[in-house]
This record gives structure tokens, sequence and C-alpha cells, in this order.
């Protein structure tokens, strides 16, 4: 306080301050600064500071007098011990100090002179932690017993002797080893059984003799060991050991050694010590003598002993002490024998053809124990129907007086064995050996070199073993035997129960022919598949043709078909040209085709390729049948297509107007009259009339064709009779309608003649001729249509007052009228005549009445009426007697069976010459109706070719010439939205399932078409269907 004292009164001097220096005030204490962590051995750093009384560095220590010693509360030595003053550096000594015991301490600091006062100062207690690990030492027991365990303890040191406590956090186990030849359990002390350092195990040894065992940490390399070795004896008795010699003569005395060893196969050598008495014993068919051995007998845990055996046998000796399961067996012993005297044979009873089977030769003594090996050659001999050779064994080939040598024998048959030597001396007695088959392993097949196909291949079979031997039982399964060619059936099975001592039969179908095989095939696939010989199939007798044909051909164009005879399975007839008879070919088309015969001698091969014409243009199906038989053959669909240009048909209307529009019909046709329906010839088509009438217009083209016909609107200018002509420019194709009678147009105008002198109130005759616009006379007194006005005019005339006043058109004559008139005044006067225009004709339209492809159609002429029904196979029919109806009219029913019809035709108000209604219905059944409603005024006659009918109605005697020059388009057409369900429709809903739509779309095609066959016949199956389903 006085110090400071002085500071202040200092401070408080009003003269002016100087700078002062205060020092520490004497040494008084000492402050240390330790570590947390220090390692034994390893220096640590420590930090003192030297304070006075009141807590200052004292910064000038190094210019003191002053020593420490420095010492530590441990059982250890600190260094460096003392502290010298040119240490400190303003105050602070850093120490680097080193300790070597692990353990807790605190370091003491004491002043020991030039200090005022003693300075005594202790650090704040802290532990110094062991070092790396440097050492294992390893404490184990002087003695042990194999396979008994001994304590083991195993300490972890740094390399200052201090214990690793925390090892167990520093290793990955200690691994144990040892220098003996037995094994050390456990090899590895794990880090867990590590408390505190050091660790206790359980050990156990197996061998004996003195063992160094040692300890090493795998992660440090570190190796311990104990001071001294371990001294390991043997465990308790466990087994003996047999040491015998490997063959002894028989009843001669032989060397035995019976060792006693522990459980891990070490000598007991105190056995004599702890054992009883040892048993010996043999597995043949006597006993060894001694057979009892003293426990005393062992020296050293082993006994010997010499043994004699009665009996020319292998044996193995065995060793046992009573009250315990201590045991031991020796090797084989093998007791030899003496001389042979004779032989023995032994064999299976029974055995496979061609397999090997064992015979073995057995020489024994007199008293029939195996004897030594025969001296000389052995002859093994076979006897059956087969000779063999003997087999020679030479004596070098016995093992032990015993041979065994495989045998086979190819016959199954009885056979006899029997061995002597060459000499003699030595025999066998004979033994005997039934030889069975063997296992299946072919087929014979023996069959014919030719068959027929689909008449079957007849085969017999026997199975053989493969020395060609009848198996007569083979167990389970089938024979397959199939024929080896394209096309065949599935493999025939032949059951093992139809096999008689391997034997059995059967006929294979196979329609195809050619040169095949037949293949048998075991059952299971055992053995290979056994082929028969070739065998040739020939076709069988004719059964159809097959007819091939182009797609399209052109009419009169030359087009090649092949025709192929076959059997009923599809195979080509080769042989034809010499077994068949011809065939004819025919069209189901209205056209012929050329040639319609084939002779023989056209097929090649069986089949013929022949060359024909068809001249009419449509879809046929040709049809090859033979001459006198009953095959016969159908191609598919054939498009005849029409030739080339060569003529047009004109079709006009047998009277028309001149000056008005009216259709004239052109069809495009080839030199045979059909339609060309792709028409389309490149330039002008001219049209022309006969005489000096103008037609307009007088050229079209191509494009006015549609499906080979073209109808044009065409005028006429002048009245008369003409003919209306078509011709390419080139004239490769021209046509010439029929006669047209060309009226003379409605009257336009009127031209008055005044035949007699006009004188006023007496009559005069005047001539009226009606001219149409080109001035023709109008002739027809109907084309005039209303009267005829005829008017007065002129300066003062009074129209009225002329007398008549009208011609009627019945007044006219050619276009002419003449008649008188009165007028009762005198002056010049105008005659004016007028007239209204006539209706115009009233003509049918010009259709298409070419057939189609199938269905009912017509066509009309002035006198003959055609109709034609179209099947799509051959026609039969039936025709009734007409039946009369008060009305002239009768009822013609035709029946077609078969015609394969599956539409209704139903034309109810026809207006053709003789026809008046026509009706056709078929299902494709049984029959099927075509009812026409004629004029019981006309004839009719009927032709049926191919799928062709053709009934033709004409006027019968006195009957009137039909008025209708024109063809009308008959075939009723219905609203689309009325349009019941079809057959077709009805079918395909039964197909899917659909019953209940089925009956409600058989009812609208009912409603639609009264009394159909076929739909009346569906809808009771389907009621029937649905009564049976429940609905």
């Amino acid at each position: 306080m006085g110090a400071l004292a002085a500071i202040l009164l200092c401070f408080s001097l009003p003269a002016k301050a100087a700078d002062l220096e205060v020092q520490a005030g004497e040494p008084a204490a000492v402050v240390w600064t330790v570590p947390a962590n220090p390692v034994c051995g390893e220096p640590f750093g420590v930090k003192l500071e030297v304070r006075d009384r009141f807590g200052n560095v004292v910064t000038d220590m190094d210019r003191r007098s002053i020593e420490m010693d420095i010492s530590v509360s441990g059982r250890g030595e600190i260094w460096p011990k003392s502290v010298l003053p040119r240490s400190f550096v303003r105050g602070v000594a850093e120490l680097q100090m080193i300790y070597k015991v692990a353990e807790r301490i605190e370091l003491v600091a004491r002043s020991t002179s030039g200090a005022v006062g003693r300075i005594e100062a202790r650090s704040a207690p802290f532990v110094v932690a062991p070092g790396k690990l440097s050492e294992i030492r390893v404490t184990q027991p002087a003695t042990a017993r194999a396979g008994v365990p001994f304590r083991l303890t195993i300490m972890a040191l740094d390399a200052f002797g201090n214990i690793i406590k925390e090892f167990n956090k520093q290793t990955e186990g200690v691994i144990l080893s040892s220098d003996g030849f037995g094994r050390l359990t456990p090899t590895r002390v794990m880090p867990a059984q590590f408390g505190d350092g050091v660790a206790d195990a359980a050990v156990t040894y197996t061998g004996t003799g003195e063992v160094e065992v040692r300890a090493r940490d795998p992660k440090t390399g570190v190796v311990g060991k104990a001071p001294s070795k371990l001294s390991v004896a043997s465990g308790a008795p466990h087994r003996f050991q047999i040491t015998a010699p490997p063959a002894v003569p028989v009843d001669e005395p032989f060397d035995v050694a019976i060792t006693a060893l522990d459980e891990f196969g070490n000598v007991v050598m105190d056995y004599d010590a702890i054992g009883t008495v040892v048993y010996l014993s043999a597995d043949g068919t006597a006993s060894p003598s001694p057979s009892e051995l003293p426990a005393k007998l062992f020296v050293k845990g082993v006994a010997f002993v010499r043994l004699t055996y009665p009996k020319t046998e292998q044996i193995l000796l065995a060793a046992s002490e009573p009250g315990t399961r201590r045991s031991g067996v020796s090797g084989t012993v093998d007791i030899q024998p003496g001389r042979p005297r004779r032989l023995e044979l032994s064999a299976p009873g029974e055995a496979d053809a061609g397999a090997p089977f064992a015979v073995k030769i057995r020489a024994v003594d007199s008293k029939g124990n195996p004897s030594k090996s025969p001296e000389g050659t052995i002859l093994l001999t076979v006897q059956g129907t087969v000779r063999t050779t003997p087999i020679e064994i030479a004596p070098h080939s016995f093992v032990k007086a015993i041979i065994e040598r495989k045998v086979s024998y190819n016959v199954a048959e009885d056979i006899r064995i029997t061995a002597q030597d060459a000499g003699g001396l030595l025999r066998s007695e004979p033994i005997q050996v039934r030889v069975r088959p063997g296992m299946p392993a072919d087929v014979e097949i023996t069959t014919a070199s030719v068959a027929t196909a689909g008449s079957g291949i007849p085969v017999a079979l026997t199975v053989i073993d493969a020395y060609r031997n009848p198996v007569a039982e083979f167990g389970q399964g089938s024979v397959l035997v199939q024929v080896d060619g394209p096309q065949a059936p599935a493999a025939t099975e032949i059951p093992a129960a139809s096999f008689a001592y391997g034997k059995s039969s059967a006929t294979l179908p196979y329609y195809r022919t050619g040169t095949v095989r037949v293949i048998a095939e075991l059952p299971s696939g055992r053995g290979k598949r056994a082929l028969s010989g070739p065998i040739e199939v020939m076709p069988a007798a004719l059964h159809h043709f097959d007819v091939t044909t182009p797609a399209a051909a052109r009419a009169g164009a030359p087009y090649r078909i092949a025709v192929t005879a076959r059997d009923a399975y599809g195979n080509t007839v080769t042989d034809y040209h010499r077994s068949g008879s011809g065939i004819l070919i025919q069209s189901s088309g209205i056209g012929e085709v050329q040639p319609a015969q084939v002779a023989p001698a056209a097929f090649k091969d069986g089949v013929a390729q022949v060359e024909l014409r068809s001249f009419v243009a449509e879809r046929i199906l040709l049809t090859a049948s033979e001459r006198f038989g009953t095959a016969a053959g159908q191609s598919g669909h054939l498009k005849v297509n029409a030739g080339p240009l060569s003529q047009f048909l004109v079709s006009v209307a047998p009277k028309v107007r001149a000056g008005e529009p009216f259709p004239v019909r052109i069809e495009a046709q080839d030199m045979y009259y059909n339609l060309i329906r792709e028409f389309d010839e490149p330039g002008k088509i001219l049209l022309a009339s006969t005489g000096q009438n103008r037609i307009s217009p007088d050229v079209i083209h191509a494009g006015n064709f549609s499906e080979g016909i073209a109808i044009v609107s065409v005028t006429l200018a002048s009245s008369g009779k003409t003919e209306i002509t078509a011709s390419t420019e080139d004239r490769r194709g021209s046509g010439r309608s029929n006669t047209v009678e060309v009226l003379p147009g409605s009257a336009a105008t009127f031209r008055v003649d005044v035949l007699d002198q006009v004188i006023a109130g007496e009559p005069f005759r005047v001539r009226v001729t009606a001219l149409d616009a080109y001035g023709n006379p109008v002739e027809d007194a109907r084309s005039i249509g209303q009267p005829v006005q005829i008017d007065i005019g002129g300066a003062g005339a009074r129209p009225t007052a002329l007398t008549p006043s009208s011609f009627t058109p019945q007044m006219f004559t050619r276009g002419v009228s003449e008649g008188y008139l009165v007028y009762p005044e005198a002056g010049r006067i105008t005659i004016q005549v007028k007239g209204a225009p006539a209706p115009a004709l009233r003509e049918p339209p010009v259709s298409d009445w070419r057939p189609r492809a199938e269905g009912l159609f017509f066509k009309a002429a002035p006198d003959r009426t055609d109709v034609y029904v179209v099947a799509s196979g051959p026609i039969d029919y039936r025709a009734s007697q007409p039946t009369q109806f008060g009305s002239g009219l009768s009822a013609l029913v035709i029946s077609l069976p078969q015609t394969g019809l599956l539409r209704v035709y139903d034309y109810d108000a026809l207006d053709l010459p003789g026809l008046r209604a026509a009706k056709l219905a078929g299902d494709g059944g049984e029959a099927t109706r075509l009812v026409l409603k004629i004029d019981a005024a006309y004839a009719y006659s009927i032709l049926s070719r191919a799928n062709l009918l053709h009934i033709t109605l004409r006027p019968g005697a006195g009957a009137p010439t039909p008025t209708l020059t024109q063809p009308t388009p008959v075939e009723r057409q219905r609203p689309a939205a009325a349009a019941a369900p079809s057959m077709a429709d009805v079918q395909a809903l039964v197909d899917k399932g659909e019953y209940r739509a089925a009956k409600t779309a058989i009812e609208q095609f009912i409603a639609e078409h009264p009394g159909h066959p076929e739909a009346t016949s569906l809808r009771a199956r389907l009621e029937k269907v649905l009564r049976v389903l429940g609905e």
C-alpha cells in the first residue's frame, strides 16, 4: 500500500510528471500450467509463472539467482528436476518434461536458493496415460494334459512396464500359437476379454511334450511368450492302434504291436499303470491266439505280442478294453493259403445276351480254403450251340488264388461253363447259365415293296436285341410305328401285350404317293429307330379332277388351264393316260368353251395342259368330268373379259319427234357381242343418220360411256324414217340402230292457202297446213293438240264475223285441213291461224338389260320377253301347267331344285310384253319356286344350260302384237330406311350365339318376305332354342 500511495502522490503533484516503470515485487508464488493428457515416456510441455504477492509476474527472474527444484507426487521420477533462472523469459519458464509411470500425479516446485522466503507450489492433478504397446506378457502353468483346459494370463504393457488398461479399445484381438504339433484352442483372445489391460483365457492343447505358447497382437506385431515352456502330458486312454503285417502264412506266428492312444492320437505313456486288460479278436471265421493281454505288458504305451491264425482269409484284428468304449482295428491281414487242389466256379444263374457277366475261378486247398494261385495256364470254356474259343488265363492273373473274368455269349440259350489247367490236374465242376435275350435294341420291319394310297401298308414287326435275338417280353409301353413320308398320319402305337414271342403286325394308313419307308421306335426311345426298305406307294383309283385356271381371260382368245387327275386323297393319278377315258369340259356360264373334250393322251404324269376359248364375257366356273365315269372337278372363278372393240349396238325408240331430244343407247361390243365394260377407245365416235336427216350432236367420246354403255340425248332435224349409226374414226367398230320413224314436231306455224274467189257473204274454200319448227308438215293430227283458231286481220275487219272461227284437230289429215269460210263484208282482209302446242311423246327410258352374275333378269323386245334365272350351280327344273285366271292371265310355276339362290326377287308390277309379275323365292334347299304371271295369249319355251334357265315368252296364235317397243327396268326398289335384315345377317347372329337378336331379325325378314321357306324354318329352330334356354 506504501508503494501505491507513493504513486498516487506522484500524480497529484502539480509539477510536470515524468515516465516511471513500476517493477514487480519479490517472488512470492509459482503458478503451474499442465497438459490434459500426457503419455508415458513422451515429452509434454508445462509452464511456470513466478509472481509477487500481488499477483504480478516477476519478469526479471532471469536476473535473479533463484533456483527451483521440481518433484512429483507419483511413483516415478520427473525430468528435468530443477529450473534455472535462465529458463525464465519475462517471468515464465516453458519446460518439456518426461514421466514414465502411468498414474495420476501433481507437480511440485520449491525454491532452493536466492529467494526471500521459501516458495512452494503444486500443480493441478493430471493423469499420465500409458504409452504404446511394447510388450505382451504371458503367464501359464508349468504342466497340462492334452485336451484339458489350462489358464493363460495375457498382460498388455508399454515400454516402461505400464499396463495398458484400455488395450481392449486398441487391439483387434491377440492371436495364440505354439511351436508344437498339437492344436491350440482358442486361437484368438478377443478384445472384450481384456479388462484393465489383462485377459484370462481357458486354453486347450491337443499335443504332448514341451510347448512354447505365444501371443501376438496383429495390429502392432508385438509378440509375447511365457518365460518357460509348458509341459503337456497325454490325455486319458481313448483308443488302440494295431500294427500288423499285411500278409502272413496260415497257422504261423506273426508279430503285432498294440499302442494305447488318447483322444488326440498321443501315446498314453503310463497305460501300464492306469490300464486293465486288452482283448484281441478277428472278423474272420476263427480267433487269434492269444486273445487277451494284461496292461502290464505295455511299455511306454506299446505292447508287442506274437499271434497265430488258423484260416486262410483276410481278416481285421481288433483290440478292446472291457467296460469301456476303447477299441482299435488293424489294417487288413491276408492269411495266405497253401497249394491248390481243385478249382471252384461261380457265376450268375442268368445273363443277358451279349452282356458281360462275371465268372469267378477260385483255387482251393483240400479243405476248401483258398490256396495259392495255380502255377499253370487255366482254360475257361463256354459250351453252347455256337463254338467258342477257350479263354486262357495266365497264373499271374490270379490274385490271392482268385480271378474274375468277364464272359459274354450272344445267343439266347442255356450254356455250360468249365475250367481246368492245361495239364488237366486242376478241374472244376461245370456250372450252367441261362442266357436271356438282351434289352430291346432294334425292330425288324418286313413290308411289301409296293402299296396303294389309302389301302394301308401292311408291316410285320419283330423286336430284337443287339444280337438279333427275338425279345419275347420287353416290359411296358408301346412300339411306335409310322410311315416316313410327306403328310404321314400320326404314329401308330402297338402295345407290348400285342407282341407274341417278340412278333406282331399292323397295317399303317397312308394317303400320299411316292417312295416311303416305315419307321419303328421302341418304347421311351430305347435303341435306335428302325427303318424298312423302300416302299413305292401308288395312287388309288381316280376320284376327281383339279382344275386350275388363270384369274382372267379374254373372250375368243386362247387361255390355258391345267386339269390334274386325283385320287380320293389328292394324289396325282400319274397313269391316267393309260387308265382314263378322257374328260368333258363345261362352263357354268351361258357361253360354251372350246374344245369341250380332252383325250387321255393329253395327260402327262396325270396333268393335262389344255388350251381353251370362251366367247361370252362373264364370270364362270369350269367343270371337268370323266366321259365314262363319275369323277369330276370344278375350277375357281374365271373372269372372261370382253375382247377388243368390234361393233356398236345402237338402240333407239321406234318413234321420235323431229327437233325434240330423245335418248340413244350405244353399247360397245366385241365380235362375240359381249359388252365391253372397260371401253376406253381413244378418238372420236361419229354419230350419223341415214338419208338427209341431220343429227346433233354428231360426235361423242369414250368418256360418254359408263360400264360400256353410252346413253346420249340427240335430236333429228327432219321427219321421216331413218337409222342412226355410230362408228369410230378408223371404222374398226360401227353399228346401226333399228329403223326410227321421225315424226314431225309439234305444230309451230300454220300456212293458209285460199283456193276460191272470196265474195262477201259466200263460202270460199281454204287449205290450212300445220308446219313444225323446221317447216315439216305436221301429219299427225294429234300433234296439233287444241282446235286451230282462225281470225281476220286488217283495217276495218271484224274478227268475229268469220264463220267458222276454228278447225278441230280431227279435220286435219297428214297435217292439212281443207274447209269453207264465210265473211259477210267486202274489203281487204288477212286470214290468221293460231294453234296450241301438242304434248310431248311419252317413251320409256333406255336401260341395261344384260344379265348379271346371279339372280332373276329380264329383256324385252317388241315381239318377245326373255326371262333369265342365273344360279351359282347347275340348274334342273320342273314346270307346271299354267293356271288360268278370269282376268286373261295365267300363272306358270317352275321348281328349281338345288339352284343355290339365296335371295328373294319379287316384281309385282311389270309392264313387259306378255309378262305382268314375277317372283323367285329360294333358300338353297330342296326346292326354289319361280312364279310368272303372264298373258294367257302368250306361249312360252324353256331352255336350261348349265347354270342358266332361259324362259322365252312369245305371242301365241291370234294373239295381238304388243305395242311396247322399249325395255323397261322392273326391279322394285325399296327405301333404304325400311330395309329388313338379310338371311346372312340373321345367320351371323346365330353363329355368334345371339339367339334373341337373331329371333328379332328373322321376324323383320319374314314381315318383308312372307312365306319365305328358309326364314320360316329358321324361326322355328330359334323358338325351340330359346325355349330350351329358358328365354
